[in-house]
């Protein structure tokens, strides 16, 4: 009984070591592209390094579009009324 839980035990523990102990790493897309958000962000910061220096106002929305941009942005943090959950039981035993 003991020789048959021992070579279960073994059996079982090895295809576990040997799938986890893998030497060859495929690159993934999250491999080849870490980093690139900081170094995206790094390089638009020096493409004008003297932007802090600018004070001008952004004139570019026209004062409508602004003001519906904003309200949308604080709309955004209101509490929002739930929608009703409907459930449906499908496996026949039902609240009776």
């Amino acid at each position: 009984m003991h020789k048959n839980i021992l070579i279960f035990i073994i059996l079982l523990i090895c295809p576990i070591i040997f799938g986890c102990s893998s030497t060859s790493h495929r690159q993934t897309l999250l491999d080849e592209n870490w980093g690139r958000s900081f170094e995206t962000a790094r390089f638009h910061q020096t493409v004008n390094p003297d932007a802090p220096i600018n004070i001008d106002p952004v004139t570019i929305l026209d004062g409508k579009a602004a003001m519906n941009n904003l309200d949308q942005y604080q709309d955004s943090f209101k509490k929002k009324s739930k929608k009703p959950v409907v459930n449906i039981n499908l496996s026949g035993m039902g609240v009776k």
